[in-house]
């Protein structure tokens, strides 16, 4: 964390205060920090100034400046700073807040795909703001532009060594994820709706005498439904408990990063703007000296010689050599593995085994990795439209109806073409498990793979080595199947 212009900024941001201050659009930065703070200020964040004796309570201010990509709007973004950096937090409560698990989401939209629903997003503006503050309370340093607002307000200028109360939940307070979930869920209870055993995010419940379906994602909403005009009232009746009202977005496109396509006959989620972000880097760099062929690629190369290397290659523990494979491939591997992590668990799960084969060699990568995780990148990008699909029961004809996907066969031809779109019932769970037989050169072990579908698309999916050695290459294979069971 960095002071610049009087506040503070966090050290990575490229964007800070001192420099905005020098530039000839200055005054629609201050204007986006008065936003921010005029927020603030309607769910009745803070208090009168004044002194305290213990200065442990007091936190800073941090500000974020960045310009977004969809409508190139300036955003000030103003949290306090929760670490040990500033205050000497006293937790009185618990600070770990319940999120969607990737299989419990992934479940969300099958069976809204089985069901034949709609699904509706909403956005619940300084969402944490909306929960009351922590039993020990605490206060904030006015740092410049807030004491600019405060004077803008009309407010006489707050006096040297004077503190701000904050009476809500602020972001950046350790407890106020916490908060914010408690006060949110009993909100959600308080219209009959009953969270799930294992997945607390998830809620279902009777609406208008239909059955319907609930997620909450932190400040995000989805919403399930048959009809369209549902979702206007259900909005209404959350917004009755809110300072600020919430942003409807209508039928949900993209939802917590992840593209969502509802049409006629599927509901399709993929990565393909997460991809196509974290691509234009590498394109810059690298990508456009790599051809890509018509034919279909692979997450890996498959040659014999290319795969036995990769397993036995070892990397040198020296750091110079490390940074001489970055500076030669133009890019971090553990920041490479990472952004092939986030596209795995969320709807890419073909790229699984390479991703976590090339993750295992984070700690001391050989020349070898750099270039599976290039390729994988490559793939992804080739691959972008890519995702999985989640089949309607029946078509609904109120929506706009997409191509239906060909499932192509791999470059080599060693994967059979299959079956666009089940036959089967789609609430019925189907999982299938196989084992490799114990390639891995170094351990001697099985790489075992897990995948559950349902409405037809892939819901859970889970990769690694068996826990038994090669001497029970029978017992190996039926390790998965066991797992795959339970």
């Amino acid at each position: 964390m960095i002071a610049s212009g009087g506040v503070y900024n966090y050290a990575f941001s490229k964007l800070t205060r001192g420099k905005l201050l020098k530039q000839p659009d200055w005054n629609e930065w201050q204007q986006s920090e008065f936003l921010q703070l005029d927020q603030y200020q309607k769910q009745f964040m803070f208090g009168t100034p004044t002194l305290v004796q213990d200065r442990s309570q007091v936190f800073h201010l941090v500000w974020t400046y960045n310009i977004k990509d969809l409508d190139q709007r300036k955003k000030a973004r103003c949290a306090c700073d929760g670490s040990t950096r500033g205050g000497k937090v006293r937790l009185l409560d618990y600070t770990y807040a319940n999120c969607v698990d990737h299989t419990a989401s992934r479940m969300f939209y099958a069976i809204s795909a089985a069901e034949n629903l709609l699904i509706f997003g909403a956005d619940v503006c300084n969402a944490f703001s909306e929960a009351p503050a922590p039993k020990q309370g605490f206060y904030i340093q006015p740092d410049r532009a807030f004491c600019e607002w405060w004077i803008h307000q009309g407010n006489n200028p707050i006096p040297d060594g004077y503190v701000i109360p904050v009476m809500r939940a602020m972001q950046g307070h350790p407890e106020s994820p916490r908060l914010w979930e408690k006060w949110c869920d009993k909100m959600i209870k308080t219209h009959h709706f009953t969270p799930t055993t294992h997945e607390p995010c998830l809620y279902t419940g009777i609406w208008h005498g239909e059955k319907c379906y609930f997620k909450r994602q932190v400040d995000d909403l989805s919403l399930q439904r048959q009809q369209y005009n549902w979702r206007t009232c259900f909005y209404d009746a959350i917004d009755d408990h809110l300072t600020m009202p919430i942003k409807r977005q209508g039928m949900v496109t993209l939802f917590n990063g992840i593209d969502v396509l509802q049409s006629r006959y599927y509901i399709k989620l993929s990565a393909e703007t997460y991809i196509e972000k974290m691509g234009s880097k590498y394109l810059e760099l690298w990508h456009k000296e790599v051809p890509l062929t018509a034919e279909r690629p692979l997450p890996i190369p498959t040659h014999e010689t290319f795969l036995k290397n990769f397993h036995n290659a070892i990397g040198d523990n020296n750091p110079d050599s490390a940074k001489i494979l970055q500076q030669k491939y133009h890019f971090g591997y553990r920041n490479g593995v990472g952004e092939l992590i986030y596209a795995m668990v969320t709807c890419r799960p073909d790229i699984s085994t390479v991703t976590v084969k090339c993750a295992q060699h984070s700690a001391n990568p050989a020349e070898i990795h750099y270039q599976s995780v290039k390729h994988a990148i490559k793939y992804l990008v080739a691959t972008r439209k890519d995702g999985i699909y989640f089949w309607r029961a029946k078509p609904r004809m109120d929506l706009h109806e997409h191509p239906v996907p060909v499932c192509a066969t791999a470059l080599h031809g060693q994967i059979p073409p299959l079956v666009t779109r089940p036959t089967h019932d789609a609430l019925r769970l189907h999982a299938y498990t196989d084992s490799d037989w114990a390639t891995c050169t170094k351990t001697r072990r099985s790489f075992s793979g897990i995948i559950v579908q349902l409405a037809g698309g892939t819901i859970a999916i889970k990769r690694n080595y068996n826990p038994l050695w090669h001497s029970h290459l029978r017992r190996q294979n039926s390790w998965p199947r066991v797992t795959r069971v339970k």
